[in-house]
């Protein structure tokens, strides 16, 4: 869909995501002149009007919340029957890619990140809404440091559909509150064990629990006891620990009620990590010994352990025979040392190398989903050859180096060759629209209007309004074509009047080929199209390897040829009569 213009208004540039309910594009605002987010909505969910209605319902309400920390929604429109959702351009990464690269975080950075995370859930809270889907792909971690929320209450949608939420369960099944698999609504509380999940990875680089499918995860979260941070990271102080558990607590009786609670807690620790206080739990009652925030770096010498006794520096008694000359040991000692250096490096080469892993079959597939692929076994993706094609849509892989089942090392590159669609679309019916329509419909297929655009009176249409165009509707040219147009209007002068069919002249066009190897006879069909319009100028079954060769007189000094073989268009040739 890239180069797509929604609405006349919104270019699709570049794919930036691609999730179970939308197809998210970097897009251009012709109209605001800016850059923005446009989220198409897939098949099925598009198709279902009351899904459709309620996530309309959701944007408005959702876009009078105004927060630094929020992605901006700004409306929810129709492109010829395919909704899609137009926001503020998200920067930066998402925070579950940062997540896999760099945790675990250090206390301070993952602290910092939750309370960002957290001022923006206290604005939702405050204006009545719930987050509900609150997950590391739903949250972006901007160049400054900072966190954006994506798509607030997004929740409230899923039962409007029949589908919606079984597609989005696997996503949602790793920050999932136990009450709401229990069938309650996501409330405060609930964004708060989602954001209790999220500072778990921060800090412990990986999720308090994991599973073979989304069912086996959301049990374990109703059932299994909430880990301790600290047993995989012990550097996470023991009050940040227990901040974790309670956000993680089974009932929400015994869990922050809501964003505002956590972060009163999460401040304190910020504080004490920042002037190197100390703190006990809990926080606001603490009648016992304070423990360290920061675990402590000095360590009290055991008793029991008595230090090993120095070693008395003598010279060591040389018992080397007088018969073995110096430069001899010193060649052998020389010798040994070069093996021990060469078996090591051999030994270190062998054992430390990336693994070999088998290239995936990606071929046909989207170049998003390809991409995965390939990360998910650890090769990294590198685009090519960008080839047009008849037969795969744009976006599509063709073919890849090293091929698919060849083995390559972990973190390699496959050299993946692109398709970029047929060279060939069909020509947009611009009878009736005014020229600003027209261009913009043609645009939308990278087809162009013809600067000579002629005038001719008819009571039918309105003035200004195109009455006739060349090439014919529906009928399929290759991409940069012009197309002309006639519209609806006054004569003028004679003197300023453009020229007339009549008024074209006529020129002489020569074209030839040869019919290329098939095993039957080809049918071969030639379509013309010159100032006057189109039309057939050959049609007849040709053999491999004969020659195909037509003079024919056109209106005009530029004649368009079109070449069908068995009723496929395989060629389109420009031609100047003044050209060989």
């Amino acid at each position: 869909m890239i180069g797509t213009i929604f609405r006349i208004r919104y270019e699709l540039i570049e794919q930036i995501d691609d999730g179970p309910l939308f197809s998210g594009y970097k897009a251009r605002d012709r109209v605001a002149g800016r850059e923005v987010c446009v989220r198409v909505l897939k098949r099925p969910f598009a198709d279902e009007p009351g899904f459709v209605e309620r996530l309309r319902d959701v944007v408005k309400r959702s876009s009078v919340i105004q927060h630094p920390g929020l992605e901006r929604l700004i409306d929810l429109d129709d492109h010829e029957g395919t909704p899609f959702l137009v926001s503020e351009l998200p920067a930066g990464l998402p925070l579950e890619e940062r997540i896999r690269k760099l945790a675990p975080f250090s206390p301070a950075v993952a602290v910092g990140l939750a309370m960002t995370i957290g001022q923006a859930l206290d604005a939702v809270h405050g204006a009545g809404m719930v987050h509900g889907d609150l997950s590391g792909r739903n949250i972006n971690l901007t160049p400054d440091g900072k966190t954006k929320l994506a798509l607030t209450g997004l929740w409230e949608t899923y039962s409007a559909s029949r589908t919606a939420g079984a597609a989005v369960l696997p996503g949602m099944a790793p920050y999932l509150a136990p009450e709401i698999t229990g069938g309650e609504m996501p409330t405060p509380a609930s964004d708060v064990y989602a954001l209790g999940v999220i500072l778990f990875e921060l800090l412990a680089g990986r999720r308090p629990y994991s599973g073979d499918t989304s069912v086996s995860v959301a049990l374990k979260h109703a059932t299994a006891p909430v880990p301790s941070v600290r047993a995989f990271n012990p550097g996470v102080p023991a009050v940040l620990d227990e901040i974790v558990r309670k956000a993680l607590a089974k009932n929400p009786a015994d869990r922050y009620p809501n964003a505002k609670a956590l972060m009163a807690d999460l401040r304190a620790v910020q504080d004490a990590l920042r002037f190197g206080k100390s703190l006990a739990w809990p926080i606001k009652d603490s009648g016992e010994e304070p423990s360290p925030v920061a675990p402590s770096v000095i360590q009290t010498a055991d008793p029991e352990v008595k230090p090993a006794p120095l070693r008395n520096p003598k010279t060591r008694d040389r018992e080397v025979n007088d018969s073995v000359p110096k430069w001899l040991l010193a060649l052998v000692y020389i010798a040994v040392c070069a093996l021990v250096i060469l078996v090591s490096g051999w030994v270190y080469w062998n054992f430390t190398k990336p693994k070999l892993v088998r290239v995936p079959n990606i071929v046909g597939l989207s170049l998003t989903d390809a991409q995965k692929q390939l990360e998910s076994a650890g090769l990294r993706l590198k685009v090519g050859r960008r080839l047009s094609s008849e037969k795969q849509p744009a976006d599509e892989v063709l073919a890849t180096q090293p091929p698919s089942g060849a083995e390559k090392r972990v973190g390699g590159d496959v050299l993946v060759d692109v398709s970029t669609g047929s060279r060939f679309v069909d020509v947009p019916d611009l009878r009736g629209r005014t020229l600003d329509e027209a261009k913009a419909m043609l645009a939308n297929v990278n087809l162009q209007m013809d600067e000579n655009v002629r005038k001719a009176r008819n009571r039918n249409i309105q003035e200004g309004r195109i009455i006739t165009q060349v090439p014919d509707p529906r009928s399929k040219v290759e991409r940069s074509t012009r197309i002309r147009v006639t519209i609806s209007g006054r004569e003028e002068d004679r003197a300023e009047r453009p020229p007339t069919e009549g008024d074209l002249g006529t020129y002489s066009f020569h074209l030839r080929f040869t019919v290329p190897d098939a095993e039957e006879p080809i049918r071969i069909k030639i379509i013309m199209t010159d100032g006057k319009g189109s039309k057939t100028i050959f049609d007849e079954d040709r053999s491999a390897g004969e020659q195909v060769e037509i003079e024919e007189e056109g209106a005009g000094p530029e004649a368009t040829f079109r070449i069908f073989f068995d009723g496929e268009l395989v060629n389109q040739v420009t031609k100047r009569a003044d050209e060989e």
